[in-house]
């Protein structure tokens, strides 16, 4: 069974993470079985249980687990980078736990760069192993109430969200591929993912 690493951040692209279960997953995996082959996707949505642990001490379990995660699936990984950055821990706990795996990250990023940082951009090219999925989200018709879980944080997260994405292009040229996709208002939820799902599949 391969493994595969799916890094984003994790409302915004529930709709995603969801259709890799439900469609991605068994349409690739019907054209593995005659090969003895099955993939899988590693999914931390549902989370670490760190209700017994102090604030300080579950963030630090909840990156270890992440970054155990990703070296449990290596090599396989996919990210989804929408417009949103993500959680930054305060601290020195990016840093903490990218030097537990013999790593250089600093401070200051989010729990989805580290990891986007730890499985694939500290590796340099590694071809047909990561692929990443960046969304332009048609968002009319829309709140303010769900445009607040799809846009950036702050300005401060729509800056780093983008160097993030020029980062991934100059490293990973070959391996981004651009999807659109709507919001539906009125179902509050993501919908035309068709192509999103095709590239996928041609992909792993």
């Amino acid at each position: 069974m391969k493994h595969v690493f799916v890094s984003s951040t994790f409302k915004d692209m529930q709709f995603e993470r969801d259709a890799l279960h439900t469609v991605a997953a068994i349409g690739i995996n019907e054209k593995l079985a005659p090969y003895g082959e099955e993939v899988y996707f590693g999914d931390l949505r549902w989370g670490v249980n760190t209700t017994s642990l102090d604030s300080e001490e579950g963030c630090r379990r909840v990156l270890e687990v992440c970054l155990d995660e990703i070296d449990d699936c290596r090599p396989y990984m996919i990210v989804l980078v929408g417009e949103r950055y993500g959680w930054i821990p305060g601290g020195d706990a990016i840093r903490g736990a990218a030097l537990a795996k013999g790593v250089e990250i600093d401070d200051g990023v989010s729990v989805t760069q580290l990891e986007i940082e730890y499985g694939a951009l500290l590796n340099g090219e590694r071809g047909g192993e990561i692929f990443f999925y960046f969304r332009e989200l048609d968002t009319d018709g829309m709140s303010e109430e769900q445009l607040a879980d799809y846009t950036s944080e702050s300005e401060l997260h729509r800056q780093k969200i983008d160097a993030l994405k020029a980062k991934i292009r100059a490293i990973y040229p070959d391996a981004v591929r651009t999807y659109t996709a709507r919001f539906d208002a009125k179902e509050g939820s993501v919908v035309g993912l068709e192509g999103f799902l095709e590239a996928v599949t041609a992909d792993l």
